[in-house]
């Protein structure tokens, strides 16, 4: 029963070489499933232009509004999707391998006490003792998304061709639903700009209806 906003999505998504779109609805309208649904067309039927998705959202959160988090998070679910289709394609590819290792240890490491992973050199992902630096640069970071855009973009998941990426992130109105939280979505928005302006993603946000910042 939502054709015309699943045509108008898709519109935008064929039309646009990026895109950033807020589904917004009252509690159990069904946004979640509505979004689901658009990115499970767009990877297994749509022939002109499909988009590789993960098939889990990433839920909103405090600790997610930050860039790296944001990316971090971003990059840990797309492969966890490439290996759930394609297990023998993170064999063979060092980029995934690599992307593998810096997600693993991030996530390891407390980020809260002031240590992060940010701007590893040329050993990075070898095997074999390797010692990591302790933390990685934003602008390191980064790259590595916009490597694994192109790598969806040039190479066969699962014996499929994609055109692109689609992030999906759920419930924002969970975050916002504690008003200390709003200056910290304003920033989290202000410094993923050029996250949001990296062509072939493409975004979709879902919130309540009402929620001042997505207005």
């Amino acid at each position: 029963g939502r054709n015309l906003e699943l045509q108008a999505i898709k519109d935008v998504f064929l039309s646009d070489s990026r895109a950033c779109l807020t589904i917004l609805g009252n509690v159990g309208v069904g946004k979640t499933s509505f979004a689901n649904f658009h990115k499970f067309i767009c990877k297994y039927e749509e022939k002109k232009k499909p988009l590789f998705s993960f098939r889990r959202e990433i839920e909103a959160s405090k600790n997610l509004i930050n860039k790296r988090s944001f990316l971090i998070e971003v990059i840990g679910s797309t492969l966890r999707e490439i290996r759930l289709l394609d297990p023998q394609l993170i064999k063979k590819e060092e980029l995934l391998q690599k992307l593998e290792k810096l997600v693993e240890i991030t996530q390891s490491l407390d980020i809260s006490a002031g240590i992060s992973i940010a701007g590893f050199g040329g050993d990075f992902g070898k095997t074999g003792g390797t010692e990591y630096p302790p933390s990685i640069s934003m602008t390191i970071l980064e790259e590595y998304f916009i490597n694994l855009v192109s790598f969806i973009k040039k190479k066969e998941i699962s014996g499929r061709k994609f055109d692109g990426l689609i992030v999906h992130i759920n419930n924002f109105d969970v975050v916002l639903a504690d008003p200390a939280n709003k200056k910290n979505v304003i920033r989290f928005f202000q410094e993923i700009r050029d996250i949001l302006q990296i062509k072939d993603v493409y975004y979709l946000f879902t919130t309540g209806n009402g929620i001042s910042v997505f207005s």
